[in-house]
């Protein structure tokens, strides 16, 4: 099968451009568990830092 140089790179950068998207993506849903768990800590009184 024979990719040209074009394509190729098209595919390289769409595929890169996806992984970044997920990773983006997984840590900003992350980081809002993370606030939504300190707000209910915070509520509780039982703020540690």
């Amino acid at each position: 099968m024979y990719i040209d140089a074009g394509t190729g790179s098209m595919l390289i950068q769409a595929a890169a451009a996806g992984v970044f998207t997920c990773l983006i993506f997984f840590r900003q849903i992350t980081a809002w568990c993370r606030t939504q768990f300190r707000r209910k800590e915070r509520e509780n009184g039982t703020d540690i830092g």
